[in-house]
């Protein structure tokens, strides 16, 4: 019990105190005592109406934070939906350059494939070499074209 409840109940026990001894004097005392009671009985009724209010404003302030929490973790979702999106574009052209990457390997090794002589064009390639010093070798031994034989020959 709070000290207004006891106060009240104070009152109250005097007021029907004071009905008992009701005498010449009474109707002045009652109507004291009746106002009394009265202001007491306002004061509480006002309390009770503020202890309402405050209870209503403690839950506006609880449903307020839940909708700020909840629009803060919506802006953390638009937020994460964005990286989401960012990473996917990223993936994306990670992707697309490894494909890339890929079709230039596959033409290096073509280009790689056609360069290296099998063993026969080796054998042919080393002929028409030897064929061509002792050309180059001749053409030096008889003076025919001097400027560029002996080059060649060597």
């Amino acid at each position: 019990m709070t000290v207004r409840d006891e106060e009240a109940r104070k009152v109250k026990s005097t007021l029907d105190l004071g009905n008992l001894n009701v005498g010449a004097t009474g109707s002045h005392h009652s109507s004291s005592a009746l106002q009394d009671e009265l202001d007491l009985l306002q004061e509480e009724n006002e309390t009770c109406l503020l202890s309402r209010k405050e209870v209503a404003l403690r839950q506006r302030e609880a449903a307020l934070k839940v909708t700020a929490q909840a629009h803060v973790k919506s802006e953390e979702v638009i937020s994460l939906r964005f990286e989401v999106e960012t990473a996917r574009d990223e993936a994306a052209s990670a992707i697309e350059q490894l494909h890339e990457a890929e079709s230039k390997v596959k033409s290096l090794r073509s280009v790689t494939q056609r360069m290296i002589l099998t063993k026969e064009e080796m054998e042919e390639v080393i002929l028409k070499r030897c064929w061509l010093a002792r050309y180059w070798n001749l053409f030096v031994q008889h003076d025919i074209h001097p400027e560029i034989a002996g080059q060649k020959y060597e």
